[in-house]
């Protein structure tokens, strides 16, 4: 993974401008970032996961229709499931409040799981992202596996990943607590080698873009 992780590809990402799709879901979540109307909660969750490819309508049992399923059970998720304090935590959280982030995530991952019977926790991930991009990592399986390469590949950072995740185990969903360190070890990385700070937006992109590269290596073998 050396080969991904050199100045000019790291530039290409942190200069990058936002997709005009991802503008419009960071405008929507910056101009309405509470959750005290039902049109606007059901509207900003329909939107994020279709977006994303991660919609919350998908239930281990079907019980409702989609309509009632927005309507109805979307704003349970956050006024009875997580009982109201969403916004609290989400909007005074800080960017060095490790702890508290992975708290924020893993809370609202099973507030979720209460309506559906699933673990969303890339929506999850996604929909706290868009409110908070400077905090939230984007999490799934294609980022996930590609930055497992990169920090498993190179024994400096696979060892500070070691050190860390010791302290992850029972508070948080085990799966995004260990990503989100790895993103964070990345970022310093890039950090202390280049001198780049990149956003969770860009290292989001960095992974992305190898894993998408290393797909198009294996459809040609």
């Amino acid at each position: 993974m050396d080969e991904d992780i050199k100045k000019e590809i790291i530039e290409k990402f942190q200069y990058k401008k936002d997709a005009f799709g991802n503008k419009i879901l960071y405008e929507m979540c910056k101009n309405k970032p509470l959750h005290n109307n039902n049109d606007v909660i059901s509207g900003k969750v329909w939107l994020i996961g279709r977006s994303y490819a991660v919609a919350i309508e998908r239930v281990r049992e079907k019980k409702f229709i989609n309509d009632d399923f927005y309507d109805v059970e979307v704003p349970k998720i956050f006024k009875e499931n997580y009982d109201g304090s969403f916004d609290k935590d989400v909007q005074f959280i800080k960017d060095n409040e490790i702890e508290k982030i992975l708290l924020v995530h893993k809370k609202f991952t099973d507030a979720i799981k209460g309506t559906t019977g699933l673990e969303k926790r890339s929506f999850s991930s996604k929909y706290l992202h868009f409110h908070r991009p400077e905090i939230f990592y984007i999490y799934d399986s294609r980022a996930s596996n590609s930055i497992h390469k990169i920090i498993k590949e190179n024994e400096k950072l696979y060892k500070e990943f070691k050190n860390s995740r010791k302290e992850l185990k029972g508070k948080y969903d085990i799966s995004y607590a260990e990503f989100f360190i790895k993103c964070l070890i990345l970022k310093k990385y890039i950090k202390n080698k280049f001198g780049i700070e990149l956003s969770p937006r860009h290292v989001d992109d960095l992974l992305i873009y190898i894993s998408n590269k290393d797909l198009k290596i294996r459809n040609k073998e």
